[in-house]
């Protein structure tokens, strides 16, 4: 019933805004185009050697770089599908190859993609072979680039991503001895990513309570930190906001099942708010960290004095709600709220996410990547709020972003590489050398509409 009720809320708040829509001296390099196979690496040298009259030669052999990139994993039968040609003048037709028995399958004629503003500048062909939506196992193959890697057409295709995503949660927290307070708002809001995912999608994580088990695992673990004299993570006032707000959030999520659970992390939260209040100069240099915390906390009990420091930030604030993690998952608790928001404020709020979305649909389409940003924490950060206004209001626009950032990620992307792999783990590239349990939260929530979409497109 509340989420009836939170959808019905906003989606009248979108209508009142207008939202509808080496080399030695004696070795010789020789490169060669090899046939490409489904565990090649992007980067892979080997080396060959090679018996001659006077002696042994020892050739260095670097694999090229596959130039016709897609999904790795592969593609849901009814979505679009898209083959990228990287190079210049790329020209004329490719061919769907079926694995099984070499069948060309579909055959059709490469578009000029553009240039890539966001990185190389790079000249680059698109192919679209979204006709082509029989379940199996597939490869696409041009002249002038050779092949690309294997890739699957199956409605389930991104199960196993989702699944291994959840499994391995826990093995992205660091060592508890190099914990800084920056893991804490971390971890903090990719929990926070991942209540919102059961939150809009719940139906998905019925089968087993496996994420949820996970949740209350990193909430313990967050607690850990936690001093126990004065109730801050580290005296940071960010990491201490991040923590009462996903604390608070906690109890009013996995409470209601255990009262334990309830008295427990509310008992935390209050401890960390109540630091929070004595350190009034901290609050003042972090106003959006303040917002987060009281936002969470008013939601949950209502209180009056939570309420004017929710207010005079939004009414105060000086940047854009999408630029802060504390204002945007603020923003989206507080519109989450049933009771005691104020309608202005509300609309205000919908009306900058909505112009956001717009934003980022329009850098999306002029990406030849089809992703709003080659930078992975950057682009996340933008399709976690596609994420959350696809759900409020359904949209094939949306949905479309959302899975080309999955695209990007399985393989079709500048290198051609996995960035995360069949199973949802990161793979150790420099494009992932920052990544943080955040990233997780935010693709559970990515997945999780495009599975929801797919079920409901099969129903």
């Amino acid at each position: 019933m509340e989420k009836r009720v939170f959808c019905l809320f906003l989606a009248v708040m979108l209508v009142l805004t207008g939202c509808g829509d080496v080399q030695g001296s004696q070795t010789q390099q020789v490169v060669v185009q090899e046939p490409e196979t489904k565990e090649q690496s992007v980067e892979e040298v080997y080396k060959v050697e090679q018996p001659m009259l006077a002696g042994e030669i020892t050739f260095e052999l670097p694999v090229s770089m596959v130039r016709a990139v897609v999904n790795r994993n592969g593609y849901q039968p009814g979505r679009e599908k898209y083959v990228l040609f990287l190079g210049e003048n790329i020209t004329g037709e490719f061919r769907v190859v079926r694995e099984a028995d070499w069948e060309i399958v579909y055959t059709g004629t490469i578009q000029k993609s553009g240039m890539n503003g966001d990185a190389h500048y790079v000249n680059m062909g698109i192919g679209d072979f979204s006709e082509v939506t029989e379940p199996g196992s597939y490869y696409i193959e041009q002249n002038q680039v050779g092949r690309s890697y294997s890739f699957t057409i199956s409605e389930t295709v991104y199960e196993p991503v989702f699944q291994g995503l959840i499994e391995n949660i826990l093995t992205e927290l660091p060592q508890a001895e190099e914990v800084t307070a920056a893991n804490i708002c971390d971890v903090s809001f990719g929990m926070h990513s991942m209540m919102l995912a059961l939150q809009c999608h719940g139906v998905l994580f019925e089968k087993d309570n496996n994420l949820v088990m996970q949740l209350l695992e990193l909430a313990e673990w967050l607690m850990s930190f936690q001093d126990e004299t004065n109730g801050s993570m580290f005296e940071d006032y960010e990491a201490t906001a991040a923590f009462c707000g996903v604390l608070t959030q906690s109890a009013a999520t996995f409470g209601k099942y255990d009262a334990n659970v309830a008295k427990n992390f509310t008992a935390a939260a209050k401890k960390a708010w109540i630091w929070m209040e004595k350190n009034p100069d901290m609050a003042k240099v972090n106003p959006s960290a303040q917002f987060y915390a009281a936002a969470q906390l008013y939601k949950t009990e209502g209180s009056w004095g939570y309420k004017t420091t929710i207010e005079n930030y939004l009414a105060t604030r000086a940047t854009r709600i999408t630029e802060d993690r504390f204002a945007f998952y603020g923003s989206v608790i507080y519109l989450n709220t049933i009771k005691g928001t104020n309608r202005d404020l509300c609309t205000k709020i919908m009306q900058e996410l909505v112009d956001e979305t717009e934003e980022i649909s329009r850098k999306a389409k002029a990406n030849p990547y089809l992703v709003y940003s080659n930078d992975i924490a950057q682009n996340l950060q933008k399709v976690l709020l596609i994420c959350f206004v696809d759900y409020i209001t359904p949209s094939n626009e949306y949905a479309v972003i959302i899975e080309n950032t999955l695209h990007y990620l399985l393989g079709r992307n500048e290198t051609g590489g996995r960035y995360l792999n069949e199973n949802g783990v990161w793979t150790s590239m420099d494009m992932t050398a920052g990544k943080t349990l955040e990233w997780n939260g935010i693709l559970l929530f990515c997945l999780s509409d495009l599975l929801n979409t797919a079920a409901d497109e099969v129903n």
